[in-house]
C-alpha cells in the first residue's frame, strides 16, 4: 500500500513536495510535478480523496489512531469509544502511529487508504497542516472525521475536549485559597493544544488573584512519568523552590511524588501535588492525589456518537467541551 514517503523516495524529492505536486498547489517545478504524478501512477497510489472516496465501501469498520495504546488514559477513552460503537455494530481497528513507522506527514493519510468507514483521533500528536488539509478533504467527500482531546486551530474537523483552561484555572486557585504563592507547573508537549489551555488557566488564575506570572516556576514535560520526575527536582532545587507543584497530567504528578520523596520531603506536609485527569492510579497512590477529573470515556462516547451521526448525515453538533471538576485527596495542604 504506497504512502508519500514511498513516492518522495522512488521520485527523490521531499514529502512536502509531494504533496503540494499531488494536490496541484504551486511551487512546484512541472518536471518535477510530472514525475511524481507517474510514480504515484506506477505505484499504484490514489492521488486524492475524491479518487479514494470513489471506490470506498461500507466495512462498518471504525479506525482508531491513538498515541500510548497501553496507557490507562488512552484505554479510558478507547472504552468510551467502544460503548457506542458495540451497540452500532461496528468494529474497531486501533492504530498506533509509533508502530507505524512513518512520518507524521505521511502515516494519517496511510491510515485513510486502509477499509474503514471513519476515524477518531483520540490523544495523538499535532498533525502537520497538510495532514489536516488532507482529513479536511476526506470530510467534504463524506468520510468522516473526529478528534478527542485535541483541539485543531483555524480547522473544520470537529473535536471533543474538556475544559482544559477552565480545570487549570480551578486547580491553580485551589492552591492559592490553600494560602500558596510559589506554584511549580509541569507544562505537557507544546505540539499538544491541552498543554496551552492549562498553561493559560494556570496563569490567568494567578494574575486574577494578583500573583506575578513567573517563567521560573515553570517545566516542560511530555505527559510520561519521568518527566514530572525531572521537573519536580529542578523545581526543588530552586533558591526559592515552591511549596505546591501543579503538574498537567497525572502520570507526570506521579513523578512529582517519587521527586518529592526521594528528597525526603512529605506530601502534603511539605510540599503539596495536584495533577490533571483523575485516572484509576490518582486515587489509589499514597497520598491519595488531588487531581482535576476530565470525563475520559464521555470523551470517548461523544466523539464516537458524532461520528455516527456524520455517517448517518444527521451530525447534530460541530464540536463539543466537556466539563470538568476538581477532585479533592490527599496530597494538598496549607502553605506552612
Amino acid at each position: 500500500m504506497p504512502t508519500l514517503s514511498d513516492i518522495a523516495s522512488d521520485v527523490g524529492v521531499s514529502i512536502m513536495t509531494v504533496s503540494r505536486a499531488l494536490a496541484d498547489k504551486p511551487g512546484v517545478a512541472q518536471e518535477t510535478r510530472q514525475r511524481v504524478l507517474e510514480s504515484a501512477k506506477r505505484l499504484g497510489y490514489a492521488t486524492n480523496p475524491e479518487g479514494r472516496a470513489a471506490v470506498r465501501e461500507t466495512t462498518s469498520t471504525i479506525g482508531v489512531l491513538v498515541n500510548n495504546i497501553g496507557s490507562e488514559y488512552a484505554g479510558e477513552i478507547i472504552d468510551g469509544i467502544s460503548n457506542i460503537l458495540d451497540v452500532a455494530n461496528y468494529d474497531i481497528v486501533i492504530f498506533n502511529p509509533f508502530r507505524m513507522r512513518r512520518a507524521p506527514s505521511d502515516y494519517v493519510i496511510e491510515v485513510c487508504r486502509y477499509a474503514i468507514d471513519g476515524l477518531l483521533i483520540a490523544a495523538a500528536n499535532r498533525l502537520q497542516q497538510q495532514s489536516v488539509d488532507y482529513l479536511e478533504q476526506m470530510i467534504r467527500q463524506h468520510f468522516p472525521v473526529v478528534f478527542i482531546d485535541q483541539r485543531v486551530a483555524d480547522s473544520t474537523i470537529p473535536c471533543i475536549t474538556a475544559q482544559n483552561w477552565q480545570g487549570a484555572y480551578d486547580a491553580t486557585r485551589y492552591l492559592i485559597q490553600l494560602g500558596h504563592r510559589r506554584i511549580g507547573f509541569v507544562l505537557g508537549p507544546h505540539t499538544e493544544s491541552p498543554s496551552g489551555e492549562r498553561l493559560a488557566g494556570y496563569r490567568d488564575a494567578l494574575t486574577q488573584n494578583g500573583i506575578v506570572y513567573d517563567d521560573c516556576l515553570i517545566r516542560n514535560g511530555d505527559f510520561a512519568r519521568h518527566s514530572g520526575y525531572i521537573a519536580a527536582q529542578s523545581l526543588m532545587a530552586l533558591d526559592e523552590p515552591p511549596t505546591a507543584i501543579f503538574a498537567s497530567n497525572d502520570p507526570m504528578a506521579f513523578g512529582v511524588y517519587k521527586a518529592v520523596q526521594q528528597a525526603g520531603k512529605r506530601i502534603p506536609e511539605d510540599i503539596s501535588v495536584i495533577g490533571f485527569d483523575d485516572i484509576g492510579l490518582s486515587a489509589d497512590i499514597h497520598p491519595a492525589l488531588t487531581t482535576v477529573r476530565q470525563p475520559l470515556r464521555e470523551m470517548g462516547r461523544v466523539g464516537a456518537q458524532m461520528l455516527l451521526d456524520m455517517l448517518r448525515d444527521n451530525p447534530h453538533m460541530k464540536s463539543a467541551e466537556l466539563r470538568t471538576s476538581l477532585i479533592l485527596r490527599d496530597s494538598c495542604a496549607p502553605s506552612r
